[in-house]
C-alpha cells in the first residue's frame, strides 16, 4: 500500500518550506524475491520511523556486490542478477541500503 501526497506551489520559493522539514529515518528491507522464468519480481517494504513527512523519497536497484546502480532500469525488467540490493534516498532521509 502507499500514499502520495502532492506538493503543490505556486512560486519557486514557496518550495524552501522543504528546508525546514525534520530528519527522519526510514528503514527499508526486500521481504520477497520471486522469479517465474527469466523474469525476477522483488518486492519492498519501506518505513517511516520519524514523525515528519519522508520527502522525495528515491528508490534505486543496486548490484549487490559492486553496490553500483543497475541502469539503465526500468523496474518492469527487472534486471536482477544474483541478490538485489535496494537503496532508499530522499530530501531529508539519510540514505539507507537493504540487502535481500
Amino acid at each position: 500500500m502507499s500514499e502520495n501526497t502532492y506538493w503543490r506551489y505556486r512560486q519557486a520559493s514557496d518550495m524552501k518550506v522543504l528546508n525546514k522539514a525534520k530528519s527522519v529515518k526510514v528503514s527499508a528491507d526486500i521481504v520477497r524475491v520471486t522469479r517465474s522464468g527469466a523474469r525476477r519480481a522483488a518486492t519492498a517494504r519501506i518505513h517511516n520511523h520519524g514523525s515528519a513527512v519522508a520527502a522525495m523519497v528515491r528508490l534505486s536497484l543496486l548490484d549487490s556486490r559492486s553496490n553500483d546502480r543497475v541502469l539503465p532500469t526500468l523496474y518492469s525488467d527487472n534486471y536482477l542478477w544474483g541478490r538485489p540490493a535496494l537503496r532508499v534516498e530522499g530530501y531529508n532521509v539519510p540514505q539507507t541500503v537493504a540487502r535481500s
